[in-house]
């Protein structure tokens, strides 16, 4: 069961996600910024700013709401569909609290490069990356897996290994739009 409600959870999240990507490209159409040297020299530098965030260099507090994920859902919708509910909420990224710049990145590259198919691939995989973390906190927690309370009740203490990998896959994603 907690394999189904993990691939659930990872289909709307990843749905959600590449949405508001595809959204985030077809907005970036309105504004001609015609992908001038000017634009992305931007974008670079402020994609590094988040990267420097993210890894702990350079802090800044971040604009988001201060809410999380409803625990009702699963009460409320079922195991199955209130998975769904959270990964569709956590693709999102908004809609609750941001915890790495790279969400900003992100949104700003697909805005900029006003590239839908582009912007929708993009926050797919950043919907996979929000919704991978509950397979790691499954695969930390030996037995969560058989306890979903438990398992989505869980907080990382520690992110420091988190935030890497998530400057990390920014900063090589950044690098090979650049390119």
């Amino acid at each position: 069961m907690w394999l189904t409600v993990v691939g659930i959870h990872a289909v709307g999240a990843v749905l959600s996600a590449a949405t508001l990507g595809f959204a985030l490209g077809t907005f970036g159409l309105a504004f001609s910024f015609d992908n001038a040297p000017t634009e992305r020299a931007l974008v670079d530098v402020i994609v590094s700013l988040c990267v420097l965030r993210d890894i702990g260099v350079w802090r800044w507090p971040l604009l988001s709401l201060h809410r999380q994920v409803p625990s009702w859902f699963p009460r409320m919708l079922g195991w199955r569909w209130g998975a769904f509910a959270w990964g569709v909420d956590l693709g999102q990224g908004w809609t609750t609290q941001i915890t790495f710049a790279g969400y900003y990145a992100v949104a700003l590259w697909a805005v900029v490069y006003a590239d839908p198919i582009r912007g929708t691939l993009m926050f797919a995989a950043y919907g996979l990356g929000r919704a991978s973390s509950l397979v790691a906190v499954g695969l930390v927690k030996r037995g969560a897996e058989h306890d979903l309370d438990a398992l989505l009740a869980i907080r990382f203490t520690n992110l420091t290994v988190l935030q890497y990998t998530v400057a990390a896959a920014i900063a090589l994603t950044g690098g090979f739009l650049a390119a």
